[in-house]
């Protein structure tokens, strides 16, 4: 059996090893499933909800407003979110199972590898990229939205309590921070992308599958990243373009605000996907040059043989022997293959894929504008 499929074989029991975020760890301790807990979770937020929307004694009102939609908006996201968070961790261990035979280490380092890998992820300087959007965000609803209400979209006193709990609460205090969660999980996967064939030495095939020594497995777990963020901000895409389109009536600054934070959220995402890519093809690129030079060397030593031989034949037209022909044709087959050999860490599907998934968030803020300016035309 070798490295590749003993590594498949132990991937199994190995990657239910205790390394998830400290927030799915407290989830997963509670008396039900990580699952049933993520439920529990998006059912408290919205309930606390309606709790504090019955306190107003205006729940009627409320329920059928704009603010009860953004509270089923933003709960789902929690929820998603949560859920997102374990199936990325579980997803990038795995993955790097898969590649554990390009890392020239031992067994229990590259469990410390592993090990510290998660532990920078769920540090608790997790929160602090969060910290900038929380400032904007609480910011931009005292300075700019809350002296505008009561409006036709918030209907309520600026400072009503079911408003403040979701914009202060769930918003700025709850989702935000996780997307700075997000944003340094991102982070720490550039890192690591950096480390490979640096700081941690690696022995690239130069003949595999994937044409890119089984390293194309890590530009999955980027794909995954992209598909997840690109999720969370399709569900908030409807409540964005509705918000964005009747505060920009009466406010044409305050709805380039959310417009703006599209704009770095899609921007974000390539950096998250294309910087880790970019620092593999640089390794890649050096393995290539380094396998290239080997078979050369090989190649020419078997030639200046072939070149020996004849020169030194009796007879200057006898061919040489089988095994240095064999051996040389082998060799410059060799040569072709590795010449073959890719230096990103992605295919046409992979990027194909990711280009959609970042192409639709566009496209269903452009329907969403659309169709909203379809149904004030036919209501009004």
């Amino acid at each position: 059996m070798n490295i590749r499929e003993r590594n498949r074989v132990q991937l199994g029991s190995s990657v239910n090893q205790n390394r998830a975020h400290p927030i799915i760890a407290v989830l997963s301790k509670g008396p039900f499933t990580l699952r049933q807990s993520i439920l529990v979770v998006w059912a408290t937020t919205y309930l606390i909800f309606l709790v504090v929307a019955a306190s107003t004694g205006n729940l009627a009102d409320i329920f059928f407003s704009f603010i009860h939609l953004a509270q089923l908006d933003f709960s789902l996201i929690i929820a998603v979110g949560l859920y997102f968070l374990d199936s990325y961790y579980r997803t990038l261990e795995m993955k790097i199972r898969e590649i554990r035979y390009v890392f020239v280490i031992e067994d229990d380092e590259f469990e410390e590898y592993l090990n510290g890998i998660f532990k920078r992820l769920s540090s608790p300087r997790g929160i602090l990229p969060g910290i900038p959007f929380v400032i904007l965000a609480i910011a931009s609803i005292f300075l700019f939205v809350m002296p505008t209400m009561p409006n036709g979209l918030l209907p309520f006193p600026p400072f009503s309590f079911p408003w403040l709990y979701l914009a202060i609460v769930e918003f700025s205090l709850v989702m935000l921070p996780m997307f700075g969660i997000a944003i340094w999980i991102g982070l720490v996967i550039i890192s690591v992308s950096k480390e490979i064939g640096r700081t941690l030495k690696i022995s690239v095939e130069p003949i595999s599958p994937d044409r890119a020594g089984g390293l194309v497995t890590f530009s999955e777990v980027l794909l995954q990243g992209v598909f997840m963020y690109s999720t969370l901000l399709l569900l908030i895409m409807p409540l964005l373009v509705y918000v964005v389109h009747t505060v920009g009536q009466a406010n044409p600054l305050t709805a380039f605000i959310p417009a703006l934070g599209l704009i770095m959220a899609v921007g974000t995402i390539c950096v998250f996907f294309l910087a880790p890519q970019y620092y593999i093809h640089k390794v890649l690129d050096e393995e290539k040059r380094k396998h290239l030079g080997e078979v050369s060397n090989e190649v020419n030593t078997v030639l200046s043989d072939i070149r020996r031989y004849l020169a030194t034949s009796p007879m200057k037209n006898d061919p040489p022997s089988q095994q240095l022909t064999l051996v040389s044709l082998q060799l410059t087959q060799l040569f072709e293959q590795v010449q073959k050999m890719k230096t990103w860490p992605s295919d046409l599907t992979l990027m194909l894929k990711a280009v959609g998934a970042l192409a639709l968030i566009l496209v269903t803020f452009f329907l969403n504008q659309m169709l909203l300016y379809y149904l004030e035309a036919i209501l009004s």
